[in-house]
């Protein structure tokens, strides 16, 4: 995931978007002033043309080290001021700061082992259930609606830790 997010601002997500510079280079100087005062140095601005697949608003701070970039959607920059585009902006590079990314890497794989965990539990003891089932182990094809049931049920349960994590870093 990590080696995921060094390539994906660089070389996957212009092969779905067109990125360029800021076409308005005052409000890129204050927006790289403000990446300055919140530490992230080396930073690129880039405008990405988002208004021909929707109409929704977004920004973002990606990358590591020198894939570092702001990305703002032109969207966003079409609805809203300047003010409000630094307040966004703002917001955005909090993330980046307080290292929410790689927190949410972090307790994604935390969470994608829970449930991998819980199958590897079925699975040693599946020869038990072979009657019931009619298959006795997790390779077989015939397991497969198991498999993602369990899945479900784990899932369910770890939606609202998600959720609420994620409440609390958008707070």
């Amino acid at each position: 995931m990590v080696f995921a997010m060094l390539i994906q601002p660089i070389w996957i997500a212009p092969l779905f978007n067109r990125f360029e510079p800021m076409k308005n280079n005052q409000l890129e100087a204050r927006i790289l002033t403000l990446a300055r005062r919140a530490g992230i140095e080396g930073g690129r601005v880039f405008e990405v043309d988002k208004s021909e697949d929707t109409k929704t608003v977004n920004a973002y701070v990606t990358g590591l080290l020198d894939s570092k970039r702001i990305v703002l959607w032109d969207t966003l920059l079409a609805k809203l001021n300047a003010r409000q585009v630094l307040f966004v902006m703002a917001h955005e590079m909090g993330h980046y700061v307080l290292h929410h990314v790689l927190w949410a890497l972090w307790s994604g794989s935390w969470a994608s082992d829970g449930p991998l965990s819980g199958l590897s539990a079925v699975g040693d003891d599946m020869e038990r259930w072979k009657t019931r089932f009619g298959f006795d182990r997790l390779s077989d094809v015939a397991s497969l609606p198991l498999v993602l049931l369990l899945f479900q049920l784990i899932s369910l349960v770890l939606l609202p830790i998600g959720l609420a994590c994620s409440r609390y870093m958008e707070h």
